[in-house]
């Protein structure tokens, strides 16, 4: 009841020394305004929100993680697929990922060409592997794009 003592006093709505006495030797007899949360309350509402905020901690930090997992194996299927043409393929599959690029990465990929800098390597990595997976299933097996085209019609 001592709470409820400062928390009127602190608004300017003072209670004498009787409100006191009144409150503990009847305290069911006091009403609690609207607005007034004992430490209590108070306390087990921020236990709720902090157990609130940590389990969308876990939530975000689990869904980063299946993020992250997903895009290592995208890449590893493009890897050992890379690794196993030979240098000759490799460059024809090269011509054929830059030709069927959109504008905006080809046009990145040209612009950079022959700087072998970070920038490059960025726009070949994204145009080679947005080219294996146009033409490849999940497995890494080639799709045959010409058939599935056709009987889309």
């Amino acid at each position: 009841m001592i709470e409820l003592f400062d928390w009127y006093n602190a608004r300017g709505q003072s209670r004498g020394p009787g409100f006191l006495v009144q409150s503990i030797k009847n305290p069911k007899a006091i009403e609690f305004p609207p607005g007034f949360e004992s430490s209590h309350q108070i306390q087990k509402r921020q236990a709720a929100t902090n157990l609130r905020t940590n389990e969308q901690h876990k939530q975000a930090s689990k869904r980063e993680r299946l993020a992250i997992d997903h895009e290592a194996l995208r890449q590893s299927a493009f890897i050992a697929y890379w690794q196993s043409l030979s240098p000759v393929d490799q460059l024809i599959f090269e011509e054929a990922a830059v030709d069927q690029s959109d504008h905006t990465k080809r046009t990145g990929y040209y612009r950079y060409q022959g700087r072998e800098d970070k920038v490059f390597k960025q726009y070949r990595q994204v145009i080679l592997r947005d080219h294996f997976e146009r033409t490849h299933d999940r497995d890494g097996l080639q799709c045959n794009i010409a058939s599935s085209s056709s009987q889309s019609k």
